[in-house]
């Protein structure tokens, strides 16, 4: 047995009869420990055997002869069936290369993408999400460096080779991992032409064409990232939308999707363009906010009502809100009107008659509450009969109109008012 090589044992130890594989595993232990330099392509073999008595041998024989792996060899790493046994090599690997060996390792795996395929290689969530998390070493590289994974990876994604879902993310990861100013600067001299892409493609590649044009994306595809996008991708589509905050100024629609959207940084962001916001475009987006459906979208604009107008809401809003599908909102306001008519004795005029005239010239829709305002105008000019003529003022202007139930209790109301005057 002494002549075997080390390499035929380990085929040996693989041998379906249990007792004479685990005769050559014990013989090939042996050997093992004689062995005073690391050999990579031995290690691999050992690597990826079944045999848990191996792997134990081959990582005290790993350690014992300062085993380290060139790029080119952890890259070999993701053919293993035994990968994620590895996993802890593998990291510690890519940790300690350079700059230059992490390119070199990023490129051979991206050249062994037809490899992949082939092989249908499917790398578990541990693996595939360590080699993303590995891109963070690039923060160190220099400018040239990223410039030079640019150039290769974005024509990469252009070239229409289909490539393994995992290293599209690793792909994806590496190009935003870079900062903003390096990839708009470097994107001057690629071409983004491109012909069919996938919604995946299509979102990186719109993504990188809005950086070259320093603009904002448009609605389409910032909804598609926010929906679709990878973690890396809604960061980046973040990160220039906040450098971009001038430009959301002139597109509502677009801090309506950011306000509705459950990113909370887009959020701030969009709260922080609509507080600068000049009042009548202010007064516009906010409208628009409480026609929204969706609750963090409303609920923003509701504590800004407060923040804004106190008790006295314009009119304009009051209209908008009496007519809003949800109760939350609509129970907003009735609860402002009701502070408004709690307590006639101690409310304060001005803002009652604001809220009498705000209801009363609304159209039918809100006739309950109408009819509530008519039946407590008269109790409300005992308290303050100095309101009786701007009362009847606004009574005999809604009944002068051609809008019948309106017209009716206006002026049924005026004269329970003349009535109850003639009376004293």
């Amino acid at each position: 047995m002494d002549t075997y090589e080390i390499k035929e044992l380990i085929e040996l130890s693989k041998i379906p009869y249990e007792k004479t594989a685990k005769l050559f595993q014990k013989i090939l232990v042996q050997e093992l420990k004689a062995l005073q330099e690391f050999d990579a392509d031995l290690m691999i073999s050992l690597m990826n055997t079944n045999a848990e008595k191996l792997w134990k041998a081959a990582k005290k024989y790993f350690r014992r002869t300062n085993g380290k792996f060139t790029p080119k060899y952890i890259a070999d790493f993701l053919f293993l069936d035994t990968i994620d046994i590895w996993c802890s090599v593998l990291e510690d690997s890519i940790n300690h290369f350079t700059i230059e060996e992490y390119t070199v390792f990023l490129k051979t795996i991206m050249e062994k993408r037809e490899r992949f395929l082939e092989q249908k290689i499917e790398l578990s969530e541990q693996i595939i999400e360590l080699l993303l998390k590995s891109t963070d070493k690039l923060d160190i590289a220099t400018t040239e460096q990223k410039q030079e994974l640019l150039h290769y990876f974005i024509p990469l994604l252009l070239s229409h080779k289909k490539i393994p879902d995992f290293l599209f993310d690793i792909t994806e990861s590496v190009i935003f991992s870079i900062s903003y100013d390096i990839v708009r600067d470097t994107l001057e001299s690629i071409d983004l032409q491109y012909n069919k892409l996938s919604e995946k493609e299509y979102n990186t590649i719109s993504l990188l064409k809005s950086c070259k044009e320093d603009t904002l994306p448009k609605d389409s595809l910032i909804l598609s990232i926010l929906e679709t996008g990878s973690k890396r991708l809604v960061k980046t589509l973040t990160e220039m939308i906040d450098r971009k905050q001038t430009m959301l100024m002139e597109r509502q629609t677009t801090l309506l999707l950011l306000f509705e959207c459950n990113v909370y940084h887009l959020n701030t962001i969009a709260q922080s363009v609509f507080e600068s916001l000049e009042i009548e475009k202010r007064e516009k987006m906010h409208m628009i906010l409480l026609d929204s459906p969706i609750e963090r979208a409303y609920q923003y604009g509701l504590r800004k009502l407060d923040d804004f107008y106190g008790n006295k809401i314009p009119t304009r809003f009051i209209a908008h809100m009496m007519e809003h599908p949800c109760v939350e909102v609509k129970a907003y306001i009735s609860n402002k009107i009701k502070y408004a008519f709690s307590d006639l004795k101690e409310t304060n005029p001005d803002l009652y008659i604001y809220y009498v005239k705000t209801l009363l010239y609304l159209p039918n829709k809100v006739s309950k509450s109408k009819e509530y305002v008519y039946q407590e105008i008269p109790l409300f000019l005992k308290y303050y009969p100095e309101k009786q003529q701007e009362i009847e003022q606004i009574l005999l202007d809604i009944g002068s109109t051609n809008r019948k139930i309106d017209s009716e209790r206006a002026l049924v109301t005026f004269a329970q008012i003349q009535k109850e005057v003639s009376s004293l």
